[in-house]
């Protein structure tokens, strides 16, 4: 599931993903809850968006839905830190990780390299409870 992200990005997963691609446009905290209860039916539920969108806007959803329940719904943000710089304070987010891990059954994951990323996928997907991938902008590899 994404928010109203994509435009150019998203397109190619969502045409391989046919109709289990959502998205759930500007509608955050029900993209968590549908979220929830699809993982709650037993299906792998990943949320996708740039980050204040997918912690903030919907924290009580991840709360109530997700955290309490221990649901293993997997959310990704993109653009940690200020990341999203020029967008203004609204896109900046900078205690995404630090608010999420005060919750009960919550992890976190903070790739620090691209190459990270394949290792972090495959820990946060076997994950039996709710997990955060902190995602920045232009990792550099461990060779710059």
């Amino acid at each position: 599931m994404t928010g109203d992200v994509g435009f150019g990005l998203l397109e190619p997963l969502r045409d391989a993903l046919g109709e289990r691609f959502i998205n759930a446009g500007v509608a955050e905290q029900n993209m968590v809850g549908v979220a929830a209860g699809m993982s709650a039916k037993g299906l792998e539920a990943w949320v996708y968006s740039i980050a204040p969108f997918v912690y903030a806007r919907p924290f009580e959803q991840i709360r109530n839905d997700l955290a309490f329940h221990g649901l293993p719904v997997k959310l990704v943000g993109n653009g940690g830190g200020y990341a999203y710089g020029m967008q203004g304070p609204t896109h900046h987010a900078i205690e995404d990780y630090g608010v999420l891990l005060t919750l009960p059954t919550m992890s976190a994951f903070i790739p620090v390299f691209d190459a990270d990323l394949g290792v972090v996928v495959d820990r946060a997907g076997s994950s039996s409870t709710p997990v955060y991938i902190r995602l920045g902008r232009d990792e550099r590899p461990e060779s710059f």
